[in-house]
């Protein structure tokens, strides 16, 4: 929708009802983004509070300057300068959710994939290791 963050802009409704529709029918989800706390924090935690399965919360900690490395491998990156980056970083920008992990820069991919699977798996007996094996 290329909405810009602020409260009440209709992405964080349409973001709510995606997820809440997709979780209804069954399917696992995984909400990822850059999600504001100030724009998006109430919805996130509500969507968290009213759902009863299996949640995990983490947010990437990781400086500005290794988002704006992160970011120049991407498309977007023609499109969204570093200087517009800096104007919407925050640092830090947790939920305040029991149970909210941080990741750090120094988690490659592979160990970050790795840890919630296993932290998913390991909360649910085992059904999403298994059920990513089939």
């Amino acid at each position: 929708m290329r909405e810009h963050d602020r409260a009440g802009a209709p992405n964080v409704g349409l973001i709510d009802q995606t997820a809440r529709y997709a979780l209804d029918h069954g399917y696992h989800v995984i909400l990822e983004g850059i999600l504001y706390s100030p724009t998006y924090g109430a919805m996130v935690r509500q969507l968290i509070a009213d759902h009863a399965g299996l949640t995990g919360v983490y947010y990437f900690q990781l400086p500005f300057e290794e988002t704006v490395r992160r970011h120049a491998g991407r498309p977007l990156a023609k499109v969204v300068t570093p200087q517009q980056m800096r104007e919407c970083y925050q640092d830090c920008d947790l939920l305040g959710v029991p149970g909210e992990q941080v990741i750090d820069k120094s988690s490659s991919l592979d160990e970050t994939v790795e840890r919630i699977i296993g932290d998913l798996a390991w909360v649910a007996g085992g059904e999403i290791a298994h059920a990513l094996e089939e």
